[in-house]
């Protein structure tokens, strides 16, 4: 058994076992911070060194921290068993390493080790090796993981504009169906009819808006001209819940034409779109979804072609 450093050619692999690498201007040290602490990072991979590529497997994994114990192990005629206990200390970054073979890997031998990584730098321990060339690595890897300390509650955290829209159906003039909205997440959000028009909405108070909207028992309404766009089964917040209401909808065009020939040529590449994610495989879409897609155009109906979501900015917000 053999305990090595290698190459950054094999280093570069380190990025499967670890979310990411630490660059040092000065002398590698264990990071003293107290905001930070440190956690180990082990797993088992094995490869064959003259085609690592082809040939890279991925075992098992696990992680400990200050005075932890994780075990993980692969098993076969290659199997064994490695525990490894990250040490209690604040002045390195250090683990005790116990590995043993099973029953069925008589090439392989127990040993007992010391590994310190407090330089950030994964450590590679090559445990067995098979016929074929085979290498069994067990690899721990250091990272700092920063400490999380409590923090006031704020109503933020509650996010009570956010909006959610489980395929929620789209309905114009309270008889025609033109489609359904499906996204959850932002403040602000975006809806655009073709042959209507190109919408933002928000519960708070946005330029060049007006409250036109209403939000009452999870139904969104909007008057926008001489229409009436409806939205149901509408969420809102951290939690998803239907807020009772009323309560004001603010609403602003884009003043985005889709309306004559733009509202037709969108309507198009719309039916275009559809076509190809059902030649792809999509089978929530059928033949009947895209006859009726298509009468849309044919008929130059109305019908729901976007829809966006975004974070409400400082720029938007009426002061």
């Amino acid at each position: 058994m053999k305990v090595k450093r290698f190459s950054s050619l094999i280093a570069g692999l380190t990025v499967l076992v670890t979310s990411s690498s630490v660059v040092l201007a000065e002398d590698s040290v264990a990071n003293k911070d107290p905001s930070y602490f440190p956690t180990l990072k082990v797993a088992i991979r094995s490869w064959d060194p003259e085609d690592v590529k082809a040939t890279y497997r991925q075992h098992s994994s696990g992680s400990c921290s200050y005075g932890g114990t994780v075990g993980i192990g692969v098993g076969g005629t290659s199997g064994f068993n490695a525990e490894i206990q990250c040490l209690p200390t604040n002045e390195r970054i250090a683990a005790a390493v116990s590995i043993e073979p099973s029953k069925a890997n008589a090439g392989a031998k127990a040993s007992k080790s010391e590994v310190d990584v407090s330089d950030m730098r994964p450590d590679f321990i090559e445990v067995t090796k098979t016929g074929d060339g085979r290498v069994y690595f067990l690899i721990i890897a250091p990272e700092m993981v920063k400490i999380q300390l409590p923090k006031a509650f704020t109503v933020d955290d509650l996010s009570p504009f956010d909006w959610d829209f489980p395929q929620s159906p789209v309905v114009l003039n309270d008889n025609i169906y033109v489609g359904r909205v499906g996204m959850g997440g932002g403040s602000l959000i975006g809806v655009t009819i073709a042959g209507v028009a190109d919408l933002e909405f928000s519960l708070r108070e946005i330029k060049n808006s007006k409250p036109i909207g209403t939000l009452q028992s999870g139904t969104l309404t909007i008057k926008y001209g001489d229409d009436q766009i409806t939205i149901s089964g509408v969420l809102n917040g951290a939690d998803k819940k239907t807020l009772e209401g009323p309560y004001k909808i603010w609403v602003r065009s884009t003043d985005a034409d889709v309306t004559g020939d733009e509202y037709r040529r969108q309507m198009t590449e719309q039916v275009k779109v559809i076509q190809e994610m059902k030649d792809k495989g999509d089978v929530t879409i059928t033949d009947d979804i895209i006859k009726q897609f298509k009468s849309f155009v044919d008929d130059n109906r109305p019908m729901l072609i976007g829809s966006s979501s975004r974070e409400v900015q400082d720029r938007d917000l009426v002061k």
